[in-house]
């Protein structure tokens, strides 16, 4: 679901529309060597499988060991999970976990670039109706955020209104 106001010039928007999509599965690796190669070694075998990656977030490292977090289309999730937890052995890996039952929503315009506190007016947002965010991801046009489904819709309805971006859907 895309929502957007096509009354609004989109240079000098700061967010020009919103996102919901509800197809999407996550998976973590936990525990693994933070050093370099392991990624690619993962991802090289997820690439292999051709199954599509959308965000990757890693945390910080802790006793040389991290967590690593990806999103794929939630009808590739068994098939991308098995592959994972192939390469756990290799990878030095402690178990790969699967999270069903999230969406990703984003907020998009060109203005965000040139415009500080965007995130930050999401974040705001969505807490204020309880929503908690799974995972974060960001370009220079675009803030996306993993949450629960049953929350996707609610989510997009309260971006929309914090964003005024026209009708409510």
């Amino acid at each position: 679901t895309l929502i957007t106001n096509p009354d609004q010039d989109m240079e000098q928007v700061v967010v020009a529309g919103v996102a919901v999509d509800k197809n999407q599965a996550k998976i973590t690796l936990t525990r693994l060597p933070d050093r370099p190669g392991i990624a690619a070694k993962l991802f090289g075998e997820i690439a292999r499988a051709n199954l599509v990656v959308d965000m990757i977030i890693q945390n910080a490292s802790e006793g040389g060991l991290t967590d690593i977090s990806f999103t794929v289309p939630r009808t590739e999730a068994e098939q991308a999970l098995k592959f994972a937890e192939q390469t756990l052995a290799d990878l030095e890996a402690n178990e790969a976990k699967l999270q069903t039952g999230i969406a990703k929503v984003s907020i998009v315009g060109v203005g965000m670039q040139s415009h500080s506190g965007v995130a930050s007016r999401m974040f705001e947002a969505l807490a204020a109706e309880n929503i908690n965010i799974l995972m974060i991801s960001t370009s220079e046009i675009k803030v996306s955020c993993i949450i629960q489904d049953r929350y996707a819709e609610l989510a997009l309805r309260t971006l929309h209104d914090a964003f005024e971006l026209g009708e409510r859907p």
